[in-house]
């Protein structure tokens, strides 16, 4: 029963890992994309501005997509602080759980010694 328990655990620590590194590697998927995207529009950007200097109306709607772009720079650096955040708290619980199944083992141990000692 104990080996069932055991392996139970190890199981659902498992599946644990699988749906975190599915969440972080979407993530960094998606954010790798935005990246992507944002150095695409400020290539347009920039080639806009070098070929035509005349066209104000235009300057001030590539210095709007760069303010966008800058935003979406700083979401993906939170979303990515957050991921990181999240793989430290996930981290820290699966150390001090097992840690605590660690310390039910040794009780287990100890109370089966015992056992011995009143059997004989």
């Amino acid at each position: 029963v104990c080996y069932f328990a055991i392996l139970k655990k190890q199981i659902k620590d498992c599946v644990e890992k699988k749906v975190i590194a599915h969440l972080v590697k979407k993530t960094m998927h998606i954010m790798v994309e935005e990246l992507i995207s944002s150095l695409d529009t400020l290539k347009n950007s920039r080639e806009l501005l070098e070929g035509d200097d005349e066209d104000i109306k235009r300057k001030r709607q590539l210095q709007h997509e760069l303010k966008d772009l800058r935003q979406a720079l700083n979401k993906v650096q939170i979303a990515l602080t957050e991921s990181r955040t999240l793989s430290k708290e996930i981290f820290k619980k699966k150390k001090h759980d097992d840690n605590e199944s660690d310390e039910e083992k040794k009780k287990k141990h100890d109370y089966n010694e015992s056992d011995e000692d009143i059997r004989t």
